[in-house]
């Protein structure tokens, strides 16, 4: 017996080699065929998710080809309000990536962050779970069809109707973080698997969260007595260490607390399956913040198999927010009007007025942060081309908002070239808690915006500023009689730089000048292959599961061929080919009658 299990386990090569691998090649298929029915399930579901929000495809990601899909919209439709272009195809690149990065965490996707349909239809499809914070997001997640072990009901201090909703609909797990709130637990649904909130905070977070949520561990035992006293289950720990994280460290300390309070859990018989390492996460979209993700994926990684290896039973998710949504949306706001005004030393400035504000999209971000947002400038395609002047002078600015407030300032001090009322300003990177806070302050409807679906084909370039905006000499995109020295990028502003009239670029103000160039007069349209898509973001192949060929999607509305964009001589899209576009209008009541697609377009349906 002893000789045949050393034959068996030295089976490497030969004829006892060729018998064990046919004896466990069963298994091994059964798996790989469960993986490539899963991988279809979501591909069909992406293809559905495409279709259903006509994100049709771009040729690029980056900020021109975005810009140039607002081009389209602008120069076809006369919009002139706020909008937004969501990339699902971004949505789907970040799932791939964080699954590929760190492939034992489970993203539950932050809803309040941007609960966008879209968005969240997307992730729903791709196989991520949501973090929801109120009964609203429950909703959002239910009327997509999650299931209840892919939602966490991330709230330590809920409402009466919180807990009516979730004993109702089955909501399975959510969070507390001290005694008050474990008493209406077991007044309200003491059926609730209960994962107790832990404090371990980054102090140069964005957003610091722990002063207000989050138990100290010296606290721990005391919560999981009262719990057990009370009769409640408690099956895991959570912690967050604040949005836009710096200070990757911190989540080594936080998983090393979980595991402290995972252990004094045990003893008091408590039966603990879930780890919730929490939100944080940048996207990773140029080398800081590329260097910036991995680095926090490393950690994470590297902390869970110390404290919480492979096989001991515990499944780990996380609430990324931020890092599905900033990178996946880009607002643009255009300039309804202006003045010219001087400071108190005599410095002459211009005020422009733009169509949102702090009341609408820039409410988290400027009015309760104090940030100051990241700028680019569209000129519009339905005004002359700008002079001399207009194109290459800087002046230095303000930004108002669109509300009767003097308090409502989105930019105090930008640094602009002379700008038309008509003309645009591209605000990169603006899906993460902009358009959730908006309200309807005054009438104004900035909670409804316009909203393009795009997919792009290539993902954003994550590389240098100076590469993203294909704005150095080494770059094919750059005219040859183009005198451009030398690209400067500040990280803060993260922007391109303005060139001046000699050609040179103005370091650090952010602003990159983008123009429409000269679209073709009725492309043609063309129907989108979605099946295609679905495969490339699941990573399987479309006669994986629709047998000869990706079934067509039937474009039941107007879409619109381009050729690219032009900035100016300085600035071309990366990418030329044609790039296809529909529209989808949302409206509120004073956009109640949205243009159609074949207005937006000014093409005809075919």
């Amino acid at each position: 017996m002893v000789a045949g299990c050393q034959l068996d386990c030295r089976a490497g090569s030969g004829a006892a080699g060729a018998g064990a691998g046919v004896h466990r090649a069963p298994g091994l298929q059964e798996a790989a065929s469960q993986q490539a029915a899963a991988a279809a399930r979501r591909a069909s579901a992406v293809s559905s998710v495409l279709q259903q929000y006509g994100a049709l495809q771009v040729a690029s990601g980056n900020h021109e080809g975005i810009a140039d899909a607002a081009l389209r919209v602008i120069g076809h439709s006369g919009v002139a309000d706020t909008f937004y272009v969501y990339d699902l195809g971004e949505v789907a690149r970040l799932h791939a990536t964080w699954v590929e990065t760190m492939p034992r965490v489970a993203p539950f996707y932050a809803v309040k962050c941007n609960p966008e349909p879209g968005m969240v239809a997307m992730l729903n499809a791709l196989g991520a779970g949501f973090d929801c914070a109120s009964v609203q997001e429950l909703k959002c997640a239910a009327a997509h069809d999650v299931p209840q072990d892919r939602v966490i009901f991330a709230n330590p201090c809920k409402r009466p109707a919180d807990f009516r909703y979730a004993r109702e609909n089955g909501v399975e797990y959510t969070t507390f973080d001290c005694v008050s709130e474990l008493d209406k637990i077991a007044v309200g649904y003491p059926a609730f698997k209960c994962v107790l909130r832990i404090r371990c905070d980054d102090a140069d977070a964005k957003i610091n969260l722990g002063l207000k949520y989050g138990a100290d561990l010296t606290d721990v035992p005391m919560l999981l007595g009262m719990a057990c006293h009370l009769g409640l289950q408690v099956v895991g720990v959570s912690f967050h260490v604040g949005s836009g994280c710096q200070n990757v460290g911190v989540y080594a300390d936080a998983i090393a607390a979980a595991r402290e309070a995972f252990d004094i859990a045990a003893t008091y018989g408590f039966n603990m399956e879930l780890l919730d390492v929490g939100g944080g996460f940048t996207a990773p979209y140029d080398e800081p913040t590329t260097q910036l993700f991995y680095q926090t994926a490393g950690v994470i990684n590297g902390a869970l198999e110390r404290c919480f290896p492979v096989g001991c039973g515990v499944r780990i998710i996380a609430e990324p927010g931020r890092y599905f949504a900033e990178t996946s949306a880009t607002l643009f706001t255009t300039i309804l009007g202006q003045r010219d005004r001087r400071a108190a030393d005599g410095r002459p400035f211009r005020d422009y007025w733009l169509s949102d504000g702090t009341y609408g999209s820039f409410r988290i971000q400027v009015a309760v942060d104090g940030l100051e947002p990241n700028y680019s400038v569209l000129r519009s395609p339905l005004l002359p081309p700008p002079t001399a002047d207009e194109a290459h002078s800087l002046l230095h600015c303000r930004l108002w908002g669109n509300s009767d407030r003097d308090g409502d300032v989105v930019h105090k001090a930008a640094l602009l070239p002379p700008l038309r009322d008509g003309d645009w300003l591209m605000f990169p990177y603006a899906g993460a808690y902009t358009i959730c806070a908006a309200s309807n302050y005054g009438g104004v409807c900035f909670t409804q915006p316009l909203k393009v679906f795009v997919h792009s084909a290539e993902a954003l370039v994550r590389d240098s500023c100076e590469h993203k905006m294909a704005l150095t000499l080494d770059s094919p995109d750059v005219a040859e009689d183009d005198s451009v020295d030398s690209i400067s990028c500040d990280r803060a502003s993260c922007g391109g730089g303005a060139l001046d009239a000699a050609g040179t670029a103005v370091e650090g103000c952010g602003l990159l000048l983008l123009h429409a160039g000269s679209g073709s007069e009725n492309g043609a349209v063309d129907n989108f292959d979605c099946m295609s898509v679905a495969s490339e973001a699941t990573g399987l192949g479309a006669e994986a599961y629709c047998g000869s060929g990706a079934a067509e999607a039937e474009m039941g509305e107007a879409c619109y061929v381009g050729q690219g964009l032009v900035g100016d001589g300085k600035v071309k899209v990366l990418d030329q080919e044609a790039a296809l576009l529909r529209v989808f209008a949302q409206g509120c009541t004073e956009r109640a009658a949205a243009p159609t697609n074949e207005e937006l377009l000014g093409i005809s349906t075919v």
